[in-house]
């Protein structure tokens, strides 16, 4: 090659390579601008990245803050019910015991005043009574008299037997009693057989003098000597309204009871325990269920107060009207007497009388009376 071409091959690789070396120091920097740009747009995107990173977690933040305080507030919302049921609990338990208190306050206060008005009872009743009986006494003295002038009239001529009755009671009203009897009323007496028959011509006599009192006196021992003659408890009736008395009569086996019969809404009514202790009955009063029980015979009624079941033997008896209290007595309607104490029980209609009889009584008189005259028969 020749010289002169090898120079300009040279100086044109020199030119080559200072223009090469150009272009890359030129591609490096346009190359570094590039970077510094990329950086700068990576380092703003980053930091965006971080600030919304950043305020995601701020916003995560507040919303958990939010959430414990909304939390907080419902537990102390919770807390504050929970804590006004507790109050609201206890006001209402306290609000009961008191109210309880004051139930136990009242009913004592009632058991007190019933127990008072018991008690008050009690006491008005025996004054009552007492009342009664100085009034029942003080009127048999002023209207009757001497009541029990003639009693025992009749046991005692039951001890006279070789004389008619009519006899022996004429004798003895002339001897014991003083009275003038004249010859047609010694003769009027002396012709009579029957005891009761005799007693009653006695107070017939009686009366006919105007001694009213005397008269019902002797009739009270007449209706002992035949209490099964219904005729005697009118006759006894009549002289006792002569007198001026105005209540019903009531006699068991002929003998007269103070307590009497009453009237109530058109039926009559007896008086249970009296009637009962008069058949000898034995009679218990509990007042805790307000029952009377009487024992007689083997029979065991038991009656509650204002119900209309009785109970015989156990078995349940269905009464027209409840048994009920009439000023501290138990009374009955008279046919229960009947079917409970095994009694004939009459009404004596002029009179009102109510009339009770011991079938046991009369059956054992008859049997006895069969035995002595077939005992005198022989």
């Amino acid at each position: 090659m020749k010289k002169s071409h090898m120079i300009a091959v040279s100086c044109l690789l020199a030119t080559s390579l200072v223009t090469g070396t150009a272009a890359a120091q030129s591609d490096k920097y346009k190359e570094s601008g590039k970077n510094t740009e990329a950086s700068e747009k990576y380092e703003k995107k980053e930091k965006e990245k971080q600030q919304e990173k950043a305020e995601k977690e701020a916003k995560k933040a507040k919303e958990e803050q939010e959430k414990q305080a909304e939390k907080a507030e419902k537990e102390a919302k919770k807390a504050k019910e929970e804590q006004e049921k507790q109050a609201e609990k206890a006001e209402k338990e306290a609000k009961k015991a008191q109210e309880d208190l004051d139930k136990q306050a009242e009913k004592a206060a009632k058991e007190a005043k019933k127990a008072q008005e018991e008690i008050d009872k009690q006491a008005a009743k025996k004054a009552k009574e007492e009342e009664k009986a100085a009034k029942k006494a003080a009127t048999k003295s002023d209207t009757y008299g001497n009541y029990k002038k003639y009693e025992g009239l009749l046991k005692a001529i039951e001890r006279v037997q070789d004389k008619p009755a009519g006899a022996a009671v004429a004798e003895m009203l002339k001897a014991k009693y003083e009275m003038l009897l004249s010859l047609d009323q010694q003769k009027q007496l002396g012709g009579v057989s029957e005891k009761d028959a005799a007693l009653w011509a006695a107070a017939g006599i009686l009366e006919k003098d105007g001694n009213l009192t005397d008269a019902a006196s002797m009739g009270k021992e007449a209706l002992r000597a035949n209490y099964k003659d219904m005729e005697a408890y009118k006759k006894l009736g009549l002289l006792y309204k002569k007198l001026g008395k105005q209540n019903l009569g009531l006699y068991v086996n002929g003998e007269e009871l103070e307590a009497a019969p009453i009237l109530h809404n058109g039926r009559t009514l007896v008086p249970f325990r009296s009637i009962s202790e008069a058949l000898k009955a034995e009679v218990n009063w509990n007042p805790a269920d307000k029952s009377v029980t009487v024992t007689r015979g083997g029979v065991v009624v038991k009656l509650i107060i204002d119900n209309k079941i009785a109970y015989v033997n156990g078995k349940e008896k269905v009464l027209d009207i409840p048994a009920t209290l009439v000023e501290g007595t138990t009374v009955v309607p008279s046919r229960f007497v009947s079917e409970a104490l095994n009694a004939e029980v009459q009404w004596e209609p002029e009179t009102g009388a109510v009339i009770i009889i011991d079938k046991e009584a009369t059956e054992n008189t008859e049997a006895s009376a069969a035995t002595e005259a077939s005992a005198d028969a022989q």
